[in-house]
Formats: C-alpha cells, sequence, structure tokens
C-alpha cells in the first residue's frame, strides 16, 4: 500500500444489551455513552487512582489515556503543540431513545476502533460490561451485555466476538476498500455535526473535506505508527474545487426545560459532483467509520454516503 494513501485499519463493534430494570435514558444518548464509558474504563485500568492524569508516571503507558483521554505523546513528530490528541475509538449511535426503555427491552450501541486500539477489544469489552452492570442513565437502572459483534468494512458477515460471557476470536481490524468512485455522492449526516475551527462566515464545504483529511492523517499516524505522506496542498485544493448539486443542511438546535444544549449541530444531506477531485475520494468513503468535526468520538459528525438517485444504496456495511 502507497504511503500516499490512507491506510487506517478500523473495525466496528455492536454491543447488544438486554435491560434488567427499567431505564431512564437521555433523548440523545452520545456523550451519555461516551461519559459512562470513560467512567467505567478509569476504574478499570487505572492502576494509581487517586493521582492526576497528567501527573501520573504512567501517563504514557496507560490503557484508559491511549482509549480514551489521549495525552499527546512525547516523542510526536505531529500536534506537538498540543496537550492532546484525537482518541481511537467513535461511537455510532443510530437515532434516540425513548423515554423508557422497560425491563427486558434490548438496546444497542456501536463503537469504532482505528489501528492498535483493536488490540484492546477484551478490555473495551469488560468496560461496556461494567458499564452496564453499574446502571444506566436516572435511576442507575441495570442492563446485561448479551453479546458483541464485529463488523468489518469489507461487508464480510457479522461476526460475534462475545456472548453469554464469553470472548471468542476476533477478526483482524481491516483497512476499508475503496470502490470506484462515482460520478457523484449524497453525503447523508447521521448525527449532527460540529465543525471544528470553522472560520468566519458559516460552513465551508472546503473545511469538511480537510476536516476529514486532517482526521484520518492524524489517527494512522497515532495509532499505527506509519505517518500518511499525501499530497496535502493537492487535496485542499480539490476540497475548495468540489461542486455542490444540491444541499439541505440546516442546523438543529437542542434544548430540555427552556435550556440550550451542546448537542445540535448541521443535519441533512449535500449531493457533490466528484469529477475532477479523485484525490479526495478515499478519505470520504474511509470518513464513514471515523465521524468528523468536534466531538467526533462521542459520535456526532457521523455520515454516510449514497448514491444521489439510488437513496437506499450505501458504500459500507450497515451498523
Amino acid at each position: 500500500m502507497s504511503r500516499n494513501l490512507p491506510n487506517l485499519p478500523v473495525s466496528l463493534y455492536r454491543f447488544s444489551y438486554l435491560a434488567g430494570e427499567d431505564l431512564h435514558l437521555p433523548a440523545d444518548p452520545r456523550e451519555f455513552w461516551h461519559g459512562v464509558f470513560g467512567l467505567r474504563l478509569r476504574e478499570i485500568a487505572c492502576v494509581l487512582p487517586g493521582i492526576e492524569c497528567r501527573a501520573c508516571l504512567l501517563l504514557h503507558h496507560c490503557a484508559y489515556s491511549h482509549l480514551f483521554s489521549g495525552p499527546c505523546p512525547p516523542d510526536a513528530e505531529l500536534m506537538r503543540r498540543y496537550d492532546t490528541i484525537p482518541v481511537p475509538h467513535a461511537f455510532q449511535i443510530d437515532g434516540t431513545y425513548p423515554a423508557t426503555l422497560r425491563a427486558n427491552a434490548t438496546l444497542a450501541v456501536s463503537m469504532a476502533l482505528v489501528g492498535d486500539a483493536n488490540d484492546q477489544l477484551p478490555l473495551v469489552i469488560q468496560t461496556m460490561a461494567a458499564a452496564g452492570q453499574g446502571g444506566l442513565g436516572k435511576g442507575r437502572g441495570r442492563a446485561w451485555l448479551q453479546d458483541v459483534t464485529q463488523i468489518l468494512p469489507d461487508g464480510t458477515p457479522p461476526h460475534p466476538v462475545a456472548t453469554k460471557g464469553r470472548l471468542l476470536t476476533m477478526l483482524p481490524p481491516q483497512a476499508p476498500p475503496t470502490p470506484p468512485i462515482p460520478d457523484a455522492i449524497r453525503l447523508v449526516f447521521l448525527s449532527p455535526y460540529k465543525p471544528s475551527g470553522q472560520p468566519a462566515g458559516g460552513t465551508s464545504l472546503g473545511h469538511l473535506l480537510m476536516a476529514i483529511v486532517r482526521r484520518i492523517s492524524l489517527l494512522q499516524y497515532f495509532y499505527t505508527g506509519v505517518r500518511l505522506e499525501a499530497p496535502f496542498p493537492e487535496l485542499k485544493a480539490a476540497s475548495e474545487g468540489v461542486r455542490v448539486l444540491g444541499q439541505t443542511l440546516r442546523h438543529q438546535d437542542a434544548s430540555r426545560q427552556g435550556k440550550r444544549l451542546d448537542t445540535g449541530g448541521l443535519l441533512g444531506h449535500i449531493d457533490l459532483d466528484l469529477t475532477g477531485i479523485e484525490p479526495l475520494w478515499p478519505y470520504l468513503h474511509l470518513g464513514q467509520w471515523l465521524n468528523v468535526g468536534k466531538k467526533a468520538s462521542m459520535g456526532y459528525g457521523r455520515y454516510g454516503l449514497t448514491l444521489p438517485s439510488r437513496g437506499t444504496q450505501t458504500y459500507k456495511q450497515a451498523a
């Protein structure tokens, strides 16, 4: 594989639960699941509890910091002026939950892991099981992790990696194979997109596309050890030349009890003419597994690609 093209192994894991009691979960579960995952992961993985992470001698040798808090390695060639780096997980959550899930109801949440974070899958499964057992939402209703299914980006049938308390063999994560580029594509936001570092003057398509490129580049470098040597000036020029065929983007605000919440963002779709921007296509396709923008690891900025004339045909394995 050329170092000029992205080569980022990724795998999606679907965690399925059975509610042991009535569950009262937030309508928008993204930040909720991310917070519960981080809390339980630290409880399980931290060997020096009571010490602030930044002061810990094990900061760069800790599963919690590797998976969740993302301190910048001291020998990093990229992001040296930053304290943190993108983390190697991305929640992918469909829709919203009802106000109450009754006992014996089922619920599921998916998480993508990239690169060497897949080596920590047993710990991730243990953490997600503990999240349910420790209680979820208002009232801390318990839920029992029933099984975990691995979904690879090449269309391989879903593969069980844990069931009935037993850990099974996982398949190696894969870099998503890039299909032939179509003439046009529809980018559909499946969760609110929160632009990061957006220039003044509104949403920029070029900014969005380069945010996808940068995210892939950084995740590949920090979690595979291989620096992407892509022609970034060429990619930037291509991103600024993309022609929009149509769009329905709108900003969705979120509020509860009269208070504005930081869970809104852009929703809708953009139809793009891909003529002449072939270098961007591998990044646009791969980004479906990674999300984009602020709080991408929580599940914001998740998008899918369809053909504009065939709204049901997608370019990735359904989660």
